[in-house]
């Protein structure tokens, strides 16, 4: 990967146009009063503005400033082939090369680009590109993907890129999770045990068999069957008897309704003459005869009417009285059945075994699956801490056999570190470990010489170890000016001239930020580690000069 520049559409943004070789941004060494701006400027910055473009993680408070900043645009070239990447944080999607992409199939793309190189589909562009462009904060020498030492995707990809192989990693790996798998069920196992019966499965066995052969030579009365028919016919006709008492009393309740309306109606036969008076009509005798003996008839038929009503609710009467006397015939009669069948313990006894035989039958039940899941789990641990063993044996013997291999690793490690510390090499090795994730141990020594800058220098070492075993998966290589902490004027030559002569024998692209009280330091070296020619080199790979002037800064403004 050579990356070629990174532009913003914002005119305050400074332009990173890249060299092919060595990228030099320097941030002014601020005095006291300004120490608080130095996280805003851009001298770090422009190393994360790398790790934005390319996916990594974004702080809020970062993306606040950026989506309203413009549209940036990171070109680089990997394997013969251009990309043009261009994001604007306010959106969500990802540009490459005009097409769009959101954030899971952007990093999906990123790792489909650098898959020839990389030639794993166990390592991400990510993890790789961390381990090469080492930020703010990343220092300890295996933990570039900020993650626990022992995180197994960050101990994976160093393996990786160390040149070990990686299959019996992941498959220790696969086993010790399917053995974590196995604990959780061994907890929810004890839990289960609580529950089942304290009993031998057999000892269950032999009393079902007890209790069914009583229950088969169970003697039930002989006229249990008929009993208990009769009693549920004596329960239906009770029911229907029921039936007829309600319709009957129904019946009862209208007639009566009827009889207190059925009373006898008086005609006034001189109103109807005063009316017909005042009409001038005059009645004969003989009319008024005619109107008697229609009331005479109407008070006929009104008594008829009510002597059969009368009638009719004294047969409802007797009926009911005799469906009444006949329930409780009835009733009494299935009463006794019911009685008898009690006592006869047909139904209570013979239920009682059927319920302890369905007892016992889950408690067998339970047990069985305890014991068949409790064999499972002892057969899986069994069959797991077994190819557990097998690996770790398999690991030795890896271990042994390409021990030549391993020396080669170590070697070009202490042959790196020898260039700090007068031949004297430190140690790099490859070691089985017990860590609960892990296979290998990975353990970098380098000379103690009390200095506060030993873990940044045996950071710097084992960085050019892995770009040196792997030229050719990015061909890129950047730290960010944490690097130079505490470092004297020799250590920081040193990085520099190592630097130098890999840019110069190989195709390696190298990016650092670095404030100018380091960098001039180097142009002055005295030790004799920088040539003249090498100063000069490195004062004209500067791609941006940051000082108090904000026009400088990355961003031409403060972030805070």
């Amino acid at each position: 990967m050579t990356l070629l520049s990174l532009i913003c559409d914002n005119p305050r943004f400074k332009t990173l146009n890249f060299n092919k070789d060595l990228n030099i941004v320097v941030g002014k060494q601020l005095n006291q009063e300004q120490k608080d701006t130095v996280n805003g400027i851009g001298k770090s910055l422009s190393l994360e503005m790398l790790h934005y473009m390319l996916n990594a993680s974004i702080s809020q408070k970062m993306q606040e400033f950026l989506k309203d900043y413009g549209t940036f645009k990171l070109s680089f070239v990997h394997d013969n082939n251009g990309y043009v990447i261009e994001k604007n944080f306010k959106d969500n999607k990802w540009v490459i090369n005009d097409k769009n992409y959101n954030k899971t199939n952007y990093a999906n793309e990123l790792n489909k680009i650098f898959s020839n190189t990389i030639n794993s589909n166990k390592i991400s562009f990510r993890q790789v590109f961390n381990c090469f462009a080492r930020r703010s904060g990343y220092y300890d020498y295996l933990r570039q993907q900020n993650m626990d030492k022992n995180d197994y995707g960050q101990r994976l990809v160093n393996l990786f890129l160390l040149g070990i192989d990686i299959k019996l990693q992941e498959e220790n790996h696969k086993l010790k999770e399917a053995l974590n798998s196995l604990k959780t069920a061994k907890k929810e196992l004890e839990n289960y045990e609580k529950q089942v019966p304290k009993k031998n499965i057999k000892d269950i066995e032999d009393e079902i068999q007890r209790i069914q052969e009583n229950l088969n030579q169970f003697v039930v009365a002989k006229n249990y069957s008929e009993l208990k028919e009769r009693a549920n016919r004596l329960t239906e006709n009770l029911n229907n008897i029921r039936n007829e008492i309600y319709k009957l009393q129904r019946s009862m309740a209208l007639k009566k309704a009827n009889l207190a309306t059925s009373e006898n109606i008086n005609i006034d036969i001189e109103e109807i003459k005063k009316i017909y008076d005042e009409a001038k009509i005059f009645f004969e005798d003989k009319i008024l005869k005619r109107l008697d003996e229609a009331q005479n008839f109407h008070n006929q038929l009104a008594k008829s009417r009510k002597d059969r009503i009368s009638v009719e609710i004294d047969e409802i009467r007797q009926e009911l009285k005799r469906l009444e006397d006949n329930m409780e015939d009835i009733g009494n009669q299935r009463d006794q059945l019911l009685k008898d069948l009690k006592n006869s313990g047909a139904l209570e006894e013979r239920d009682a075994l059927k319920d302890r035989i369905l007892t016992l039958e889950k408690e067998k039940k339970d047990l069985e699956i305890y014991s068949a899941t409790l064999e499972n789990f002892q057969k899986d641990k069994t069959n797991i801490d077994y190819k557990i063993a097998e690996i770790k044996k398999n690991a030795v013997k890896y271990m042994e056999d390409d021990k030549l291999k391993l020396d080669t690793i170590e070697n070009k490690f202490r042959d790196i570190v020898k260039k700090f510390y007068n031949n004297n090499g430190g140690s790099l090795k490859i070691t089985m470990t017990n860590d609960a994730k892990n296979l290998f141990n990975i353990d970098a020594e380098i000379p103690k010489d009390g200095s506060f800058s030993i873990g940044n220098v045996k950071t710097f070492c084992y960085d050019i170890l892995l770009y040196m075993l792997n030229p050719d998966i990015l061909g890129f290589l950047a730290h960010d000016g944490e690097l130079f902490s505490e470092m004297d004027k020799r250590q920081k030559a040193t990085i520099f001239k190592i630097i130098l002569d890999q840019v110069k024998s190989g195709n390696l692209q190298y990016f650092v930020n670095i404030g100018d009280a380091s960098f001039n330091e180097i142009l002055n070296d005295d030790t004799g580690i920088l040539s003249d020619e090498d100063k000069k080199l490195i004062e004209s790979k500067v791609i941006l000069q940051i000082s108090e002037d904000p026009h400088t800064w990355l961003f031409g403004q403060k972030f805070d």
